[in-house]
């Protein structure tokens, strides 16, 4: 499933459950946000075993063995290697328009399985909701698809006030700041990582409970996880702003090739 095919299930799936035990309004309906001011996220998400970044060390065991055994070989630049086995997820949301951007780095070997030509490959996609509709676009391909704008897409609701004090298969570990947000902090009860939630945005609809997803989405952001054992995902808030103005040419879809050679 795609990052953002996931991200519009999510989106579904948190409006029914938010509508059905949100903060009420005086109505009886969940009271509905306000005032959202802009939220821009940039994050890296790595598989690590061992603690070590799982691509990096196989792919420089792979480089080794190529150079010991005098094969020709086309190793990866320092800037190449610093993205390989690396998920960049950037976000860029408003009441007016959502912008969701993925792109990951594999690693790639031209020729037979035996070669050791090496090169990085790019793969990614990038969602944009507003009032117009949604777009998807393929950062690989260039391929685009469009879909007409849903009537609540953009909608949002508060929080429940509780949702930051207990999370079912977790355990409360305090709260802490991560790239200069305030986060709840929590662990797994199970041992397997730890991670803190932005807790400053549950009057715009993101919970400050834990989550088994780390992936950015319109109703959590979690802004920092960790494997307790070195075995899992690492994700790291490299900056998120609230209420700055977007540079507009930030969220075009951005122009570069499929792979690095």
């Amino acid at each position: 499933m795609t990052f953002a095919v996931f991200n519009r299930l999510h989106l579904s799936i948190a409006t029914l459950l938010i509508s059905g035990c949100g903060s009420a309004a005086d109505n009886g309906e969940p009271a509905a946000a306000k005032n959202m001011p802009g939220i821009h996220l940039d994050q890296i998400a790595e598989t690590l075993v061992d603690g070590r970044n799982a691509a990096r060390t196989s792919y420089q065991q792979a480089l080794s063995d190529c150079q010991a055994a005098g094969l020709p070989t086309r190793a990866l630049d320092d800037a190449d290697v610093a993205r390989l086995g690396t998920v960049r997820y950037e976000a860029w949301l408003s009441s007016k328009e959502e912008v969701f951007r993925t792109r990951e780095w594999r690693l790639l070997n031209d020729g037979p399985s035996t070669s050791c030509q090496f090169r990085l490959e790019t793969t990614g996609l990038q969602e944009t909701q507003s009032a117009s509709g949604v777009e998807q676009v393929d950062l690989a391909t260039g391929e685009r698809s469009q879909s007409p704008a849903d009537s609540d897409g953009l909608a949002r609701f508060a929080a429940e006030a509780d949702e930051g004090t207990a999370s079912p298969g977790f355990q409360r570990a305090g709260n802490r700041r991560v790239a200069g947000q305030p986060c709840n902090a929590w662990k797994d009860e199970n041992g397997r990582f730890s991670q803190c939630v932005w807790s400053a945005g549950a009057s715009w609809g993101f919970t400050p409970g834990a989550l088994n997803d780390y992936r950015p989405s319109r109703y959590a952001i979690v802004l920092e996880q960790e494997p307790l054992d070195g075995n899992g995902t690492r994700l790291t808030t490299q900056r998120m702003t609230v209420g700055q103005p977007f540079e507009r040419g930030d969220l075009e879809v951005p122009r570069e090739p499929s792979s690095q050679r």
